[in-house]
């Protein structure tokens, strides 16, 4: 079997046999990411998403109403179903950093997409999110993302800023985190966590330093 994880600067790349991992074939893994964003702050704590996933006419992935679940697309593909929950860690630098959790979709309180993306205000925060994966499709947190209004930095084809305070990005900040599923023997949860990059790093520290400054004053 061979895990492949792409980080903004690394590949976190293992590979190993299904029966030496122990890798459930019927069972559900889920993984987890942080990004960070540039749009408008966002009003919630956390939010769950449930959307349809499927190539558009023109062959680019793309959000699709929940409801268009199942309906054939040209090619001979259909729309699946995506979901994503969403965590804000910090907003300008101002928050507290997190371990991963397990926060999973909540039904009740999940946004059901069914409109375009929603209205967003100005470009002008960064917000550095944490999202948990319930569903593993194509650029599933970038999509999202986009449809929230807060697309990731440097992530260009969805809307992302390339250029933000003077600097140039090449590249989009998305951080593939956590990696869990039950084995298949013990049933027990099994985690892979890759290193954090650069631009994460840096995000940490700052709300540290914005902590400190808070607690002295």
């Amino acid at each position: 079997m061979i895990i492949v994880y792409r980080s903004t600067s690394i590949w976190f790349h293992t590979i190993i046999s299904s029966s030496s991992l122990g890798v459930n074939p019927n069972g559900k893994g889920k993984g987890g990411g942080r990004a960070m964003c540039i749009g408008a702050a966002p009003k919630w704590d956390t939010i769950s998403l449930r959307s349809g996933h499927g190539r558009s006419k023109f062959g680019v992935w793309r959000v699709y109403a929940a409801s268009d679940v199942g309906r054939s697309l040209p090619g001979g593909s259909s729309v699946r179903d995506m979901a994503t929950t969403f965590e804000v860690l910090s907003v300008n630098g101002q928050g507290k950093f997190k371990e991963p959790s397990n926060l999973s979709i909540n039904e009740e309180g999940v946004l059901i997409v069914e409109e375009p993306g929603l209205v967003g205000g100005e470009k002008n925060d960064e917000v550095l999110i944490r999202a948990y994966l319930q569903s593993g499709r194509t650029h599933q947190i970038r999509l999202h993302c986009q449809y929230l209004r807060i697309s990731i930095r440097g992530d260009v084809k969805y809307e992302g800023v390339c250029e933000w305070n003077g600097k140039v990005y090449d590249g989009h900040e998305l951080h593939a985190e956590t990696l869990t599923f039950d084995h298949r023997i013990t049933c027990l949860m099994v985690e892979f966590r890759a290193p954090l990059p650069s631009w994460a790093t840096q995000a940490i520290q700052t709300e540290e330093l914005q902590c400190e400054r808070t607690a002295t004053h």
